[in-house]
């Protein structure tokens, strides 16, 4: 049983029923009734005489009268209650009159003004106090209340009031006001007035009578209120049953289509884990097979992964992967390993070096990038190929040339020898000069002889003198002449012969004929004989080259490479370049003498194209004299296919070959830090196709498959080179615009237009099978991006965008933000207000003083002012970019000028004003025009104004953009006169390279850094050392956007001199600039 105040909550389908009296509704809506408690609440009913025949007894055990009986009582009890009864009223709960019984005019009135029900604005205002008083008496207690009063009217008669709860069948609680007169110290018992008492008795059962009546009237409406709220209840829950059905139907069969769905992905997964395990273990056995030691380092230098075959070089345990590579310990001498792998992850090369481990043997070291598939590199790959065959055969042949250099000496006793004296006369000639030139000693004695032999010098013979002189030796070829006539190539060794004091007293010759030299070449020749058998067995494919490209040697390999054979390329030695895929072809050897690694793909003599992994190496002799390359070509097919294979796993949508999310987001983050350095905007698409869900419904998935394989290559073939477009999933793809520019109306411009264009190529017709015109329509959402947001809050951003574009019709075009559309057409109306206004004449100067420390005038900067019949003073900081990006600039530019040039002419004219200085800003883009100069010095022709007060204003952006022209630009206007000034300084790239180079008079402390400098110490320091620099420079500074005194005296205690800004003045029209000429402190000395 629920307690006395306690709350029911009933659900869709209960209703209260006929319990509804105990209950007062809460809230209807929310079906919330709350318990009442009868026996203690309940307001007493007024008793009830009538004839106990015409009562009945109702369902709930209650007494009450048969409805024809009842009416008839109820007719004669209101008739005689009407003319015999009190005064009654009932009221509801707003103390509102719904019902008025008996005469009540001498206690109720009609007020004056709005017409109310209210019984306190009705009743009589002597009266009114009792009544309230009744009435709060009775709703605090829930009894009947009454109040007398003392008389009011002549006669000694007094009032009685009465107030009386009443409760209807829906819990409403009413109230019965009773107003009944009372006779002074009357009995109202019924021995002092028979009438008075049969009136009062009569007065109780019309009461009684007429309360049965509303109760039982109010029962039955809300018994066919519950009838018929139960009846909609019934219908509402059959509607739900229904539905719940159909519901449970569908769901039934989409969670049949997903689990197919889901049992045909799991097997397609399960196939990909296999294949992915097969190419791990594939590229794991590779590793392991390598003879060669190869390391792999990440961007920290930690060890990431390592062949077996670095057991001879390295203590390494898998346990050592992720130590750094100075942290192991390794079996040879390598001081600069991690220098040189650290400059190979900065972008530079690294000659190879010769190592050795504990054992002896030897190794080339060489340091390679490990690149990304972006291109980015994210490691170093250290490779430790063994060489000690190859040194062990340079041994051999270091052996053999001192085994010839021996012999040499030997013949040297017999070789051709004369000696010269200080004045290069012949001193002394032995036989072996006799027989190779045919003079006798007799002959050749006293003799010079360059004359005698008639030699022939490769260089000058004063040069030869300067290097025996210095290096005591020379040794050349030269062409001497036999005495018969005949020409004999010697090479020729000059000795300086000095005497125990260090003087030089002699020069020998020796000369060797030509002809034994290339007896030792051959010899020479033979000796590379035995190398090249012991490189004949290398497994990679080795050939060299001479200086012109011609081949020198080549290994047995190349056939297993190319599928030639050595004779076949070295007979065709165009073939090296043939066999190379035509894209391919521009990455073969270089002809420099850098060493280069490339990766590039070779058609072999089958027809099979395989991947190739080319080193070119420049060699040289011991002179540094370059002989040629050496090249190395490994096969890396496998290699290729096996990372190919994992990349598209990764990184590819099967269907399309598209990007998929994951590489999409990849990009999408590069994107953003590149944006964020390069402060350009970027933008991201989101396009969905409109109703592909009936395609794939109607036509089946391999129409849907089609038409989406269509969509990616439309999309693919209308983006620039730089673009990215993925299939993100289903019909949704994702397309990354960056480098759209640098503001945002020009990046939304752009984006807006290949946004658009992507949309009308998708509305052409698809061949899908069955239907051969299919068309269908897409929506796009667009967001702009610089850098400032996370990948996830740029892909919502577009994705509320594509929701917008749908919401408006689909097929359309959204931005992410809704007032970037207005942003462009507000743009474009201002564009064109901004040609219409240069035609009508609508731009002002203003001009701004600038003054010195005393504050005297010295000249003003010229301020352009848009004054719009239709917006008013425009600012410059809405103008200016758009004149900027609409190519408007040089024109408004050029008209500053001429505007200034003219005001700087009739300044002249004034004595007061004819020493001012005009300074004039100058925009980037009419500053590079190729006759900037010749507008400049045209202008000041045609105004007659005096260059050397005319002052240009740049920017450092506009001097960097292109330096030695803005140099060069700057020079000639100076030779005409012009002074500059750069402006905006500390807010680029400021720098001591660019201000001692530019032919500049004066430097513009930036206001961004004036603003704070009296409580900013960061600022404060700035200005310093920019006022510092200068002075020692030898430039004037000025400081603009001064407003206080504070920031004029911090400046000036600083060594500022010039200054503009507030404090001095605002930028004026030239018809308010007389009250500008004359000193902001009083006189012209500052006091």
């Amino acid at each position: 049983m629920l307690n006395s105040g306690g709350y029911l909550f009933l659900g869709s389908s209960e209703s209260i029923g006929s319990v509804g009296r105990h209950f007062h509704p809460v809230s209807k809506q929310w079906r919330i009734f709350r318990h009442i408690d009868i026996a203690s609440r309940h307001p007493p009913v007024l008793p009830i005489t009538a004839n106990p025949g015409a009562r009945r007894v109702s369902s709930i055990g209650e007494y009450s009268m048969d409805p024809g009986a009842m009416m008839n009582q109820v007719r004669i009890y209101r008739q005689l209650l009407e003319k015999h009864g009190p005064a009654q009223i009932l009221v509801n709960s707003r103390n509102e009159i719904l019902y008025v019984s008996g005469d009540a005019s001498p206690y109720l009135g009609i007020p004056v003004g709005q017409a109310s029900h209210d019984l306190f604005r009705m009743v009589r205002e002597d009266y009114s106090l009792a009544a309230r008083s009744a009435v709060s008496a009775a709703l605090r207690d829930h009894v009947r209340n009454a109040v007398s009063l003392a008389s009011v009217e002549a006669g000694g008669q007094g009032i009685r009031i009465e107030a009386a709860p009443v409760s209807t069948g829906d819990g409403q609680e009413l109230l019965l006001i009773s107003f009944c007169p009372e006779a002074a110290n009357t009995s109202t018992l019924p021995g002092s007035g028979e009438n008075d008492w049969a009136m009062k008795q009569l007065l109780l059962e019309l009461n009684a009578i007429r309360e049965d009546h509303l109760r039982t009237i109010e029962e039955s409406r809300v018994s066919g209120e519950e009838m018929r709220a139960a009846n909609e209840e019934i219908m509402a829950m059959n509607e739900e049953l229904q539905s719940a059905n159909e519901e449970l139907e569908s769901s039934k069969e989409e969670l049949q289509s997903l689990n197919e769905e889901l049992t045909t992905a799991n097997s397609s997964l399960d196939a990909k884990v296999v294949e992915v395990e097969k190419l791990n273990s594939d590229l794991n056995n590779l590793i392991t097979s390598t003879r060669t030691a190869t390391l792999l380092l990440d961007e920290e230098l930690r060890i990431r992964r390592f062949t077996p075959a670095c057991s001879g070089l390295i203590r390494l345990i898998p346990g050592d992967i992720g130590r750094a590579i100075d942290d192991v310990v390794r079996l040879f001498e390598d001081a600069t390993l991690a220098e040189e792998c650290s400059a190979v992850l900065s972008g530079a090369q690294v000659p190879d070096r010769e190592v050795r481990n504990a054992d002896g043997r030897w190794f080339l070291r060489r340091l390679l990038p490990y690149r990304e598939s972006d291109g980015h590199v994210d490691g170093v790959v250290v490779t430790f190929p063994e060489i000690t065959s190859i040194k062990d055969a340079d041994r051999l042949l270091l052996e053999r040339a001192r085994k010839l250099e021996w012999h040499a000496n030997l013949l040297s006793r017999a070789a051709p020898v004369l000696a010269m004296d200080q004045e290069e006369r012949i001193i002394f000639w032995n036989r072996g000069a006799e027989k190779l030139y045919g003079w006798t000693e007799e002959e050749a004695l006293g003799k010079l002889p360059r004359e005698l032999l008639k030699t022939r010098f490769p260089i000058s013979l004063e040069k030869i003198r300067s290097e025996l002189m210095a290096e005591s030796f020379w040794k050349g070829e030269l062409v001497h002449v036999h005495k018969n006539g005949r020409e004999i190539v010697v090479e020729s060794q000059w000795t300086l012969a000095r005497a125990e004091s260090g003087e030089s007293h002699a020069i020998v010759e020796v000369t060797v004929d030509i002809t034994e030299r290339k007896e030792a070449l051959q010899a020479l020749k033979e000796s590379e004989i035995l190398f090249h058998t012991m490189a004949d067995w290398t497994y990679n494919w080795e050939y060299w080259l001479d200086p012109e490209g011609k081949i020198l040697y080549m290994t047995p390999s190349a056939e297993r490479v190319t599928g030639y054979r050595v004779e076949e390329i070295e007979s065709e030695p165009a073939l090296l370049e043939k066999i190379l895929l035509q894209e391919d072809r521009h990455l073969h050897c270089a002809q420099g003498g850098e060493i280069v690694e490339r990766e590039m793909r070779i058609l072999k003599k089958g027809g099979a194209v395989c991947w190739v992994s080319e080193t070119c190496r420049p060699v040289f002799s011991s002179e540094g004299k370059f002989l040629g390359r050496r090249v190395t070509v490994r096969d890396i097919t496998d290699q290729k296919e096996a990372e190919e294979r994992i990349r598209n796993l990764a990184y590819f949508d099967p269907l399309t070959q598209l990007p998929n999310r994951r590489l999409f987001l990849d990009r999408l983050g590069q994107a953003l830090m590149n944006s964020r350095r390069s402060q350009r905007y970027g933008a991201l698409l989101m396009l969905d196709l409109d109703h592909f869900k009936s395609l794939n419904e109607t036509r089946g998935h391999a129409a849907g498959d089609t038409l989406l394989l269509e969509v990616g290559q439309r999309i693919a073939s209308r983006l620039r080179a730089e673009d990215t477009v993925a299939r993100a999933g289903g019909d949704e793809f994702l397309v990354l615009l960056e480098g759209l520019g640098s503001t945002e109306h020009t990046a939304a411009k752009q984006a807006e237009e290949i946004a658009e264009k992507l949309r009308s190529a998708l509305e052409s017709s698809y061949g899908i099978p069955e239907d051969p015109s299919y068309y269908i329509t897409s929506s796009v959402g667009l967001a702009l991006f610089r850098g400032q947001d996370s990948a996830e809050v740029l892909l919502k951003q577009a994705d509320l965008a594509l929701y917008q574009a749908k919401n408006a019709g689909r097929n359309r075009v959204r931005f992410f933000n809704p007032e970037m559309q207005a942003a462009i057409e507000m743009r474009t109306t201002l564009e064109a207000s901004l040609r219409r206004g240069l035609e009508n004449g609508e731009f002002r100067l203003y001009y701004q003083p600038q003054v010195d420390e005393n504050g005297r005038v010295l000249g003003a900067e010229a301020l352009i002012r848009w004054i719009s019949p239709d917006r008013g003073l425009v600012s410059p900081s809405i103008f200016i970019p758009v004149a900027e990006e609409c190519g408007l600039i040089a024109r408004i530019s050029q008209w500053v000028l001429d505007a200034a040039c003219r005001q700087l002419k009739l300044w002249e004219s004034d004595a007061s004003s004819a020493s001012l200085v005009l300074a004039v800003n100058v925009s980037a883009r009419w500053f590079h025009h190729q006759d900037f100069v010749g507008q400049v010095r045209e202008t000041l022709a045609s105004t007659g104004a005096n260059p050397a007060r005319l002052k240009l204003e740049l920017t450092e952006s506009v001097v960097l953009d292109n330096f030695e022209d803005a140099a060069e630009k700057m020079r000639q206007l100076i030779e005409f006169g012009l002074h500059f000034s750069m402006d905006d300084f500390g807010t680029g790239y400021s720098s001591l390279s660019y201000l001692k180079r530019l032919p500049l008079d004066q430097v513009k402390i930036d206001q961004s850094f004036v603003r704070d400098v009296t409580h900013d110490p960061g600022d404060a320091a700035i200005v310093r050392a920019i006022l510092t620099m200068n002075e020692s420079l030898g430039l004037q500074v000025i400081a603009e956007g001064v407003e206080t005194l504070e920031q004029f005296e911090f400046l000036r205690s600083h060594g500022c001199r010039l200054f503009q800004g507030y404090l001095f003045g605002k930028p004026v029209p030239i018809g308010e600039w007389s009250s500008c000429g004359r000193s902001i402190f009083g006189d012209a000395n500052g006091e």
